[in-house]
């Protein structure tokens, strides 16, 4: 049997009588207005197999009763209200495969067994209030394709269980206080398309070998303490639409071959210590939206080349290459909705 009641403006609690329905396989009660506690009788449905409840205003701690639930394999409690820990239980749930409990007020630290006895593939758990480290054994299953620990407060480096995940799409880590330097095994993860490692502590300059990461569409590495050059590499990432690596402390030229990286719809290189002038194959990507340079130590004139890149709509360059050669108002010979000079 499955109920799905979601999206109906429900309100009031889940009432107990839910552990009634013995032969329920899925119940959704997601996008209401739910409030109260997760009742413990959902542990009642031994067939359970998704239960989500997310987008409610449910409060109280998760039930450590739903860890009896052995054949559940989506778990979604997600813009609740909900405190406490994550059961420990979790982690021995052979068949769960989804395990989605962002946006809550959750304390303590990751189970450190999840992902051992588990076939998980999706894992989010950011914006909660989570401490510790990543438990080292996330990914031994070898499924893990999505994983989402941003925003908590979680510290250490990133084990080598996750980088060493070769199922792994997208990783984002973003606002922790993750240390170390940039983990060069992510670089043999083929098929990782975003990487977003924000508002951290990571130290040391990026890697060449981030070019080994060929589908790489988003990579974020804003907020850090990154250093050295630009690796050159990175204009070998043909699919990335996103880079954004402002406010680190990277040094030395533009590296031309960035703009190899055609399909680039915002770039971001603010607030490093970038030198030089603007290479003139800026004018070369066509895709271009948004473009942030300010606070560097750019030198020399505007690239009358910019004037080709009709999608973009914010330009961001900073005092020092607001003059020169090419006079004319930034914004009229392009569409620009947004120009901001520092």
């Amino acid at each position: 049997m499955k109920l799905y009641i979601y999206r109906n403006e429900l309100n009031g609690t889940i009432p107990r009588e839910i552990g009634n329905l013995s032969l329920a396989k899925e119940i959704d009660f997601s996008e209401n207005s739910l409030t109260g506690e997760i009742p413990v009788e959902f542990s009642r449905i031994p067939g359970l197999e998704l239960l989500h409840l997310f987008e409610n205003q449910l409060t109280g701690v998760i039930p450590v009763e739903l860890t009896c639930l052995r054949n559940l394999t989506k778990l979604d409690l997600s813009i609740n209200f909900l405190t406490g820990t994550i059961p420990l239980g979790f982690q021995y749930l052979q068949n769960l495969t989804m395990l989605q409990l962002f946006g809550n007020s959750l304390i303590g630290s990751i189970p450190q067994s999840l992902g051992v006895y588990s076939k998980l593939w999706a894992v989010d758990l950011s914006n909660n209030y989570l401490t510790g480290r990543i438990p080292r054994h996330l990914c031994r299953n070898r499924n893990l394709t999505f994983l989402n620990l941003g925003s908590n407060k979680l510290t250490g480096k990133i084990p080598a269980g996750v980088t060493n995940c070769k199922t792994l799409v997208q990783l984002r880590l973003v606002g922790n206080s993750f240390t170390g330097s940039f983990p060069s095994d992510l670089c043999k993860l083929e098929n990782l398309y975003a990487v977003e490692l924000d508002q951290n502590k990571f130290t040391g300059p990026i890697p060449s070998e981030i070019s080994n990461c060929s589908a790489l569409q988003r990579l974020h590495l804003s907020y850090n303490y990154f250093t050295g050059e630009l690796p050159r590499e990175v204009g070998n990432l043909s699919y990335l639409v996103t880079f954004n690596v402002s406010s680190n402390f990277l040094t030395g030229r533009i590296p031309p071959e960035i703009f190899n990286c055609k399909k680039l719809q915002r770039l971001d290189l603010s607030r490093n210590n970038f030198v030089g002038a603007l290479p003139m194959e800026i004018g070369t990507l066509s895709q271009l939206e948004l473009l942030k340079l300010s606070d560097n130590e750019f030198s020399g004139n505007m690239p009358v080349q910019l004037g080709s890149l009709y999608h973009l709509t914010e330009l961001q360059m900073g005092r020092q290459l607001i003059f020169g050669q090419y006079t004319n108002r930034v914004g009229c010979t392009f569409k620009l909705a947004n120009c901001i000079e520092s």
